[in-house]
């Protein structure tokens, strides 16, 4: 049958990471989450054990694509709240109980405009957005090993170079610090 009365345009997807499994999380308390960045720069955080309900959402920002996105483990700091309250946030005239970013757990996004920043699902919207120094950035990964997370990532730049970056925690905020940059290839990153 065809439907005409309903326009779906559904927005393609542009990256997808699942959370981590990290030493220090209680496997209780740390819910699993999907996030899936689609066209238009929106990110939205899925729950599989909800029957991958949307539990938050971050709009995008004009021009700005997040080609690729990072979960980070490493201990965080919310702005404002005390470490491992539960936050409400409204999403489509219901509420759900998400996370402070699941205090262990980071989400990081990129853009080929070549910003990195931290997506902020409590107050949806991009957080300690800089300059990656290198260009556009096409990838991000998190280095971790065998479980031990340090709160590192790299991101794979125009100009060719790898930059890692260690998701530390100030007075400020928390926000993501250059802490070694790998030679350039001659080649873009991808």
């Amino acid at each position: 049958h065809r439907l005409r009365f309903l326009k779906l345009n559904p927005k393609s997807i542009l990256a997808m990471a699942s959370t981590p499994t990290c030493t220090s999380d209680k496997s209780s308390s740390s819910p699993q989450r999907l996030a899936v960045s689609r066209e238009g720069g929106s990110v939205e955080l899925l729950s599989p054990q909800d029957r991958w309900i949307s539990v938050g959402t971050v709009p995008g920002v004009r021009g700005r694509d997040v080609d690729a996105l990072v979960w980070v483990c490493g201990h965080h700091e919310s702005d404002g709240a005390s470490g491992g309250d539960m936050m409400s946030v409204d999403y489509d005239d219901q509420s759900h109980l998400v996370r402070n970013a699941d205090e262990q757990r980071r989400l990081f996004g990129c853009s080929r405009d070549g910003t990195i920043f931290e997506l902020d699902f409590a107050k949806k919207r991009h957080k300690f957005v800089m300059g990656s120094g290198g260009g556009g950035v096409f990838c991000l990964a998190s280095l971790c090993s065998r479980g031990k997370c340090g709160g590192y990532f790299a991101a794979g730049c125009e100009d060719g170079s790898v930059r890692i970056y260690r998701a530390s925690t100030s007075e400020g905020g928390s926000f993501p610090e250059l802490v070694s940059t790998l030679p350039s290839a001659g080649n873009a990153i991808l």
